[in-house]
């Protein structure tokens, strides 16, 4: 700022702008090899998604991640793993994901969908550990109710206690302070 002149983002006529003087981001392998390049840094990210989840399994060579799980029976999960692979580390947070009969530990690069697969996937450990109220309330839910239910604007009704007692336990959940990893 030398004269005390402002320049709004909204002066800049972007389409004038040679093309050579826009960012541009370039994904490269350890070896330097060009994987992707792109004006998009969040088009590049989606790309290479699975890419970026298969390096981190190929990476966790160490049995941090597991399938089929349903008690906690891996010990403490850390919420961060870091595992050095040639000249570079590796960062990544592993997470209990949702695999609908069981669940998984899965590593992230992101910490948002860590945080996001890890109530998720508590939230199965959890149900797969209690018993379903489905029983008892088609035993002792009167007949009234029933019908009320069956009439409901959400669908089928095994869908509406499905959703009540995954609402039940996300409230648990929250009341603990959140997801845990011990």
């Amino acid at each position: 700022r030398m004269t005390g002149t402002t320049i709004d983002r909204e002066d800049w006529n972007w389409d004038q702008v040679p093309d050579h003087l826009k960012i541009s981001f370039r994904v490269v392998d350890d070896k330097n090899k060009k994987l992707l390049e792109g004006r998009s840094l969040s088009e590049l990210k989606e790309a290479l998604k699975g890419k970026v989840q298969e390096t981190l399994s190929a990476v966790a060579d160490d049995g941090i991640e597991q399938s089929g799980l349903h008690i906690w029976s891996f010990g403490q999960l850390p919420e961060s793993y870091e595992q050095k692979r040639g000249n570079y580390k590796v960062k990544a947070g592993p997470a209990l994901v949702d695999e609908r009969d069981s669940v998984a530990i899965r590593l992230f690069d992101n910490p948002q969908e860590q945080q996001q697969m890890m109530w998720r996937g508590l939230r199965r450990l959890l149900l797969l550990n209690i018993p379903s109220p489905i029983k008892y309330l088609h035993e002792k839910l009167p007949n009234k109710a029933k019908l009320g239910l069956y009439f409901n604007p959400y669908g089928k009704v095994l869908d509406l206690i499905d959703d009540c007692i995954s609402c039940g336990v996300d409230k648990l959940i929250h009341e603990a302070g959140g997801p845990v990893w011990t």
